[in-house]
């Protein structure tokens, strides 16, 4: 009964964080994308693609020892969460003005270093949810 259980909760959050990455890829490939569109520079668009992929790399590492020494949920919200304000805050200044590059890197970067948080606090709770088999 209790395999099933966390099957259950595993399958939760799997459906989470395979939205999650659907999303986040998308929108820093649609950003890149839009900044291409208005500038016709590819080195703008690969420096707002750069910018929303690089922190995960770099900061996968310290993500995973927070995963270890914190309860994952909190970080796994905090990371979503906070990693939704860096695009609320594009969105904002796109509503209400023409968006310069320096702040659409802004917002694609702060989502980015939140969204670092989750990889390994997923994979560390998968672990511990599943059996062997």
């Amino acid at each position: 009964m209790k395999q099933e259980s966390n099957y259950k909760k595993f399958m939760i959050i799997w459906a989470g964080d395979l939205i999650s990455q659907i999303g986040g890829g998308l929108t820093s490939f649609g950003l890149g994308v839009w900044v291409f569109n208005r500038t016709g520079s590819a080195a703008q668009m690969a420096l707002v693609t750069l910018l929303g992929f690089l922190p995960t790399l770099l900061l996968s590492v310290p993500a995973g020892v927070l995963a270890d020494l914190y309860d994952r949920r909190t970080l796994m919200m905090i990371g979503d969460g906070c990693s939704a304000l860096g695009i609320l805050y594009i969105l904002i200044i796109m509503m209400t003005s023409e968006p310069e590059l320096w702040q659409i890197c802004l917002g694609v970067f702060i989502s980015a270093v939140f969204s670092s948080l989750l990889e390994p606090a997923y994979r560390a709770t998968v672990t511990d949810l599943l059996t062997d088999e």
